[in-house]
Parts: C-alpha cells; sequence; structure tokens
C-alpha cells in the first residue's frame, strides 16, 4: 500500500507525516483548552508551529550534510581499482546468472577488467609497488 505522493524512504515519510499530524492535533487540543475563540487557537498553533519548522530544517540541514559527506566518501572510494574491479566483476557474476552473457564471455570480460585494474593500480602505485 502506497500514499500518494508520501516519500518511499522504507515507509519513513509516513512515520513522520503521521507524527507530524498528531503534533498538530495536540498542539490544537493544548490551545483549544485555554482559547477564547477558534483565532486564538489558530494564532497558538501558527506560534508552535513556526518553531518546530526551524527546528525540522536543522535537522533536515544536518542529515543532508551528513548524506553529502557520505556521497563524498563513497565517491572517492570510486578512485581505487580494486573497488572498481569488485563492483564490475559483481556485475558480470549478475550478468552471467541472468544468462546475459555465457561463461566464455564472463571469462573473458573479467580477464580485461583484471588487466585494467592492475595497469590502474600499478600507474596509481607508481614507485611504492602493487
Amino acid at each position: 500500500m502506497s500514499i500518494p505522493g508520501s516519500v518511499t524512504l522504507w515507509g519513513f515519510g509516513v512515520v513522520v507525516g503521521v507524527i507530524g499530524v498528531m503534533t498538530l492535533i495536540y498542539w490544537a487540543l493544548d490551545e483549544w483548552r485555554d482559547a477564547d475563540d477558534a483565532t486564538e487557537v489558530v494564532e497558538g498553533v501558527g506560534e508552535r508551529s513556526g518553531s518546530a519548522i526551524v527546528v525540522m530544517t536543522g535537522v533536515v540541514l544536518t542529515i543532508g550534510d551528513q548524506l553529502i559527506q557520505l556521497v563524498a566518501d563513497l565517491i572517492g572510494m570510486i578512485d581505487a581499482p580494486v573497488v572498481v574491479g569488485h563492483i564490475v566483476g559483481g556485475l558480470l557474476g549478475w550478468l552471467g546468472l541472468q544468462g546475459t552473457i555465457s561463461e566464455g564471455q564472463f571469462l573473458a570480460f573479467f580477464g580485461i577488467v583484471t588487466v585494467i585494474a592492475l595497469i590502474w593500480r600499478a600507474s596509481v602505485t607508481r614507485g611504492r609497488g602493487l
């Protein structure tokens, strides 16, 4: 089941939305007890939600900063020939399991990837050995 417009991060968007709705209901009921009319309820909930927006923006920026750092670390790993060789080898294995390439083609491509990875690594570690 999916809710139109919800974020599909393993149900995370739905959880955040439910928490947000529950918070608004709580604020409205809390303001309703002390208010004389509906205008005061709306103003009270508006004041509370303004501070909540600042807090949520701070949290989103922090999470975004961490995600950017993670992507930067992953991009740094792409420079490693061994990592790239493993990824390409895994892709070739998957293609072989799917029947897209034959055993002979797998061995030929894997040999080519191995030679390229060794040459790449030798050029990166020039003078320091393999």
